[in-house]
């Protein structure tokens, strides 16, 4: 009676799966939200200040979301998840104070950390089970995609409703939690293996204890390190890429079609990059976009000492790319960090990364807010893609040395 059925069930569980993907990426106020919080009368420092609050709750959140998920579940993780940004966007609706919009971006932080690690490592396990993991990239590249194209309607329809009220960004965004709560109800999870000897004996120190030895492997600690930094790179340029283009005479109206355009435009490298994976293997294809992505952070930044409508074109289309790139790596780091989690913390270690992005973000996002307050979002993007370029070089060159060192070299057999 409870062995898992994959031929029915498994079937619900990738349709349901997908479903809610999409439902996730309906951020209506995405696209919008530094505007949103502008309207308001709050200021790049404050929103900054705003965004690290919501990266320190995110930072304490992690690792206790991802070992909700992998001790109790990660469909009743997912489901707190979607409740918590439910309550998170009304309180943004009714908010006054910074205090309040703080309380807000605190409890949509842990929304987020109910997601992150939960939604991989489920999906992974069930590609386990399958005995498919070596397709996992693709796979995850295709609900990317999904996320991505829903976005992408997000945006459009979010600039839609933005020229009636901002609020009711709020409003649909709410209403997509509540369907999504919907599609989750049914699903249904295989039983994660265990390799504890005392599987079903819940210990949170023994768990802490066991994911610090998983995190010092090397490898597994590199890549949750260089997808922090970068996914944060990433994630600053494009939200602060709002208020960016509006200085550059884009309506907000535009604002909402390139939202949608650089999500479907991300749709080919995140289909597209298990090729690059195949042909050059993961770790040059993530070097190379890790090193892309603040470069093009800093040529966007460029492009103000320029004149003319040219200026704002050509800044478009570095944003795309920084976009594109970040959504082409999400696959591949995946795939490589799942492929060395153990099963039973798989959830938690896929967290641990959502940790360090945070980290990143406490510093990179409010850099970024001071700097566009003072000198402008221009040459806030040249003094953070190019540090990040140089930092990302030298951090090659000692890598590089530590691996030729002689002092270091593997002993002989």
């Amino acid at each position: 009676m409870g062995q898992f059925r994959a031929s029915r069930a498994g079937r619900l569980n990738t349709s349901l799966s997908y479903a809610y993907m999409v439902l996730f990426s309906m951020r209506f106020n995405q696209a919008f939200w530094v505007i949103y919080l502008r309207s308001r009368g709050l200021s790049f420092a404050m929103i900054g200040l705003l965004e690290t609050v919501f990266h320190v709750a995110s930072m304490f959140g992690e690792i206790p979301t991802g070992w909700i998920a992998d001790r109790f579940g990660r469909k009743v993780s997912l489901m707190v998840g979607r409740a918590l940004s439910i309550v998170a966007a009304a309180i943004i609706l009714v908010a006054r104070t910074p205090l309040g919009f703080g309380v807000a971006f605190c409890l949509q932080a842990w929304s987020y950390n109910c997601h992150s690690g939960a939604y991989d490592a489920f999906v992974y396990d069930e590609m386990k089970a399958d005995q498919r993991p070596a397709d996992f990239t693709r796979v995850m590249g295709f609900i990317n995609a999904l996320y991505l194209i829903g976005s992408a309607g997000a945006a459009v329809v979010g600039g839609l409703i933005a020229r009636q009220a901002l609020q009711l960004l709020y409003v649909a965004s709410i209403a997509a939690d509540l369907v999504a709560l919907a599609v989750l109800a049914p699903l249904r999870e295989r039983p994660i293996n265990r390799s504890s000897a005392e599987p079903h004996r819940i210990s949170l120190l023994r768990d802490l204890q066991e994911l610090g030895h998983d995190l010092k492997d090397v490898r597994l600690a590199g890549l949750l390190i260089l997808w922090g930094i970068t996914g944060a790179l990433a994630a600053s340029a494009i939200m602060y890429g709002q208020s960016y283009m509006q200085e550059m005479g884009i309506t907000v109206a535009a604002i909402g079609v390139i939202g949608m355009v650089r999500q479907v435009i991300a749709v080919v490298p995140a289909t597209q990059v298990y090729q690059l994976e195949r042909k050059f293997g993961a770790t040059r294809t993530l070097l190379a976009s890790s090193a892309m992505i603040p470069a093009a952070i800093l040529l966007a930044g460029l492009l103000p000492r320029w004149s003319g409508p040219t200026a704002g074109l050509v800044a478009v289309v570095f944003l795309i790319a920084v976009n594109g790139l970040a959504e082409g790596q999400y696959p591949l780091f995946s795939s490589a960090i799942n492929a060395l989690a153990p099963s039973e913390r798989r959830a938690t270690i896929l967290s641990s990364g959502g940790l360090l992005f945070s980290l990143a973000m406490m510093v990179i996002f409010p850099l970024i807010g001071v700097l566009g307050d003072t000198l402008g979002l221009g040459l806030a993007f040249t003094v953070v893609g190019g540090s990040a370029l140089a930092a990302g070089g030298a951090a090659a060159a000692v890598a590089q040395t530590w691996r030729t060192s002689p002092r270091i070299s593997r002993p002989l057999n």
